[in-house]
């Protein structure tokens, strides 16, 4: 590969770094500033839900019509959803008037996700990076952006000194600047996709092709890693609002969560065949089950910090799992990307949603120890499945 195209392969990886700034951005301030106006913990998670709700239905809808020659005219729609759902949430003061708008942010997302990764398929085919190269650095680029938007969310909030429950304007105005400058990014490089139209392209046979297809273990167990790491994320701002802590300590939490998230997957981009052993899976499931516990056990801000690390770990590994196995088929990947982001977004939508009832009808605390034994659940599941159908793994 030239310096040009080395060049081109990490500046398009900056686009869901930015969009998922300017989406981490938009929930944070959201699910704040309703806690603010003492909407309950289901209603937080509904807010949630709603936008996962949008986002999996979407999914569906763009899987079917989105190719490497239209991706990024799908990319630049979605960015200009995300800039209008900024503009308007600006603008209002209820939970009421926020839910349309936090669905029409998730169409917007799904526009963007779904059809970027088609892009990056087609980008990295063409210039022969590996499945495992994509998936590791999609996973780093995407979930850097989503550390980075709770922090920013929580500073910006800090910083504006908004009155309790008024929007934070500072906050949506740099989401939107975002998915301003992401627009004009895709436009600009939106040729380097057209080349390469299918999945058999040149470059695209790898040792992976002659493994099982397990992209339907990715969606049942790292589905349920995707639905824990949802509730994290749209319970936690509301259990810390009860706790009474300053808005940049709810925002530094998340983003440990999501930073070590994005250094592990970083990390995995070298790997080979660790996605296909259940020992070396079973052993990352250990970290989020730590984490759960860790996050059950205390309400300090350090407890907290180290349950988020902890799970972060977890978390890197089933979401490269979720992708990679989605990638790696020979002639289905396009298709597997679209069912991918319908199963986080219905993850998404269903784990605020019964985490929120929980935290009502009990406590935080037995909604992360419900997270630790669903994740005991799949892990017993992937093993089961990867020891009965993986006899070798790839050298």
């Amino acid at each position: 590969m030239n310096t040009s195209d080395s060049r081109t392969a990490w500046i398009i990886y900056t686009f869901p770094t930015l969009m998922d700034v300017s989406g981490g951005g938009i929930g944070f301030a959201s699910l704040v500033q309703a806690a603010e106006l003492k909407a309950s913990n289901i209603v937080v998670g509904m807010l949630g839900s709603a936008v996962s709700a949008s986002y999996l239905v979407t999914c569906f809808i763009v899987g079917r019509f989105v190719t490497p020659g239209n991706s990024a005219a799908f990319i630049v729609a979605g960015c200009a959803g995300t800039l209008a759902v900024s503009v308007l949430l600006s603008l209002v003061s209820t939970v009421p008037q926020m839910f349309p708008l936090m669905m029409f942010a998730g169409v917007s997302l799904a526009l963007f996700f779904v059809s970027f990764q088609v892009f990056m398929k087609a980008v990295d085919t063409g210039r022969k990076r590996p499945i495992a190269y994509s998936a590791g650095t999609y996973t780093f680029a995407w979930s850097v952006g989503y550390a980075i938007g709770p922090l920013v969310g929580g500073f910006l909030k800090q910083l504006s000194g908004a009155e309790p429950g008024a929007p934070c304007v500072y906050c949506y105005a740099v989401c939107g600047g975002l998915a301003l400058v992401t627009m004009a990014g895709t436009l600009i490089f939106r040729h380097h996709a057209a080349p390469v139209a299918q999945d058999s392209a040149p470059g695209s046979e790898t040792p992976y092709a002659r493994m099982p297809d397990l992209a339907w273990v990715g969606w049942v167990a790292s589905g349920i890693g995707v639905m824990i790491f949802n509730i994290i994320m749209r319970i936690f701002p509301k259990e810390a609002t009860d706790l009474q802590w300053r808005d940049d300590r709810k925002g530094l939490v998340l983003f440990l969560m999501c930073i070590t998230l994005a250094l592990v997957a970083f990390a995995l981009r070298r790997t080979r065949s660790w996605m296909y052993d259940w020992r070396r899976i079973c052993a990352f499931g250990l970290f989020g089950i730590a984490g759960m516990i860790i996050l059950s056990l205390g309400d300090s801000l350090l407890a907290a910090c180290l349950g988020a690390v902890s799970f972060g770990v977890y978390a890197g590994a089933f979401f490269f799992y979720l992708v990679f196995h989605a990638l790696s088929h020979p002639s289905r990947s396009a298709r597997y990307v679209s069912i991918n982001e319908a199963v986080v977004g219905t993850a998404s939508m269903l784990g605020p949603l019964w985490a929120g009832a929980l935290a009502d009808l009990y406590s935080f605390d037995v909604v992360y120890v419900c997270g630790a034994v669903l994740i005991v659940a799949a892990l017993v599941f992937q093993a089961l499945v990867h020891r009965r159908r993986v006899r070798s793994v790839p050298e």
